[in-house]
């Protein structure tokens, strides 16, 4: 079933659970680094991001995790989402509230961001809103990006280069197909629909206040919700995982723990 990497905020220690079992499988420590956010690429490299900075993890044949390089050049603000896109290296800088696309094999800036400048348009990049200081993002199999864009109430696809592709969502405090609060969603990821017996990738969104998460299509369409009852009530940000298999992985960080969830077909 694979594994899935966890760290608490502000935390110097990544661990590694099975997903079938949650039984903790790895622990490593980045010697003193607070982090904020972690992304895994199909070799198993962890890419850390914190405030100001972040880097890339190697496993070794002992089992071990060696630090491979820093990624980015200029300094980073909050990263609060990190991932591998095509052969790109994508970071969320909460910060300055746009992605930063950095080389694979390096680490090193590719002076690209997204959004970008409508140049056809004669227009600058969309602005986005980050009220609560974390912009998140996942990665499409199309090799496009999905944001989330709390200020706005919606989610945003953009190719790698930049370019808004589309948009949905709305406020709405009654619908539970829509955003509710100040700034939703918060957190984002790519759920397999093929699992629940429909075509196509789904998105997965997180929410706070109320604390809730949701299955949707790449139109916008909800196909299932997880009601807040399942959460603490407090929790400000929860950041979802999916694995192969459909199942969702949401970090309730109130409660201290990380809660699965399996889709019905």
């Amino acid at each position: 079933a694979g594994l899935l990497y966890a760290a608490a905020v502000n935390s110097a220690n990544i661990q590694g659970f099975d997903c079938a079992t949650g039984k903790k499988l790895r622990q490593f420590s980045t010697n003193g680094r607070q982090l904020v956010s972690l992304g895994v690429d199909a070799d198993g490299a962890i890419y850390a991001g914190e405030t100001g900075r972040a880097e890339k993890y190697v496993r070794q044949p002992t089992g071990t995790y060696q630090r491979a390089f820093k990624i980015g050049d200029t300094k980073l603000g909050r990263v609060t989402a990190i991932e591998v896109v095509g052969d790109e290296i994508v970071c969320a800088d909460a910060t300055a509230k746009k992605l930063l696309r950095c080389d694979l094999a390096t680490g090193v800036e590719l002076g690209k961001e997204i959004p970008t400048a409508q140049v056809e348009l004669g227009k600058p990049p969309p602005r986005v809103i980050v009220p609560n200081d974390v912009l998140d993002f996942a990665a499409l199999p199309t090799g496009q990006v999905l944001m989330a864009h709390p200020g706005r109430h919606s989610v945003q696809v953009y190719s790698l280069d930049g370019k808004l592709v589309t948009q949905w969502g709305r406020f709405d405090e009654r619908a539970a197909d829509g955003f509710t609060g100040c700034c939703n969603p918060i957190n984002v990821a790519v759920f397999p629909l093929s699992t629940v017996g429909r075509t196509g990738p789904g998105i997965v969104t997180a929410e706070k206040g109320p604390p809730r998460v949701k299955v949707y299509d790449l139109s916008g369409k909800m196909l299932a919700l997880i009601a807040a009852e399942n959460f603490n009530a407090n929790n400000r940000r929860m950041e979802v995982a999916v694995d192969a298999d459909g199942r969702i992985y949401v970090a309730d960080s109130e409660a201290k723990l990380i809660r699965r969830f399996k889709a019905k077909k």
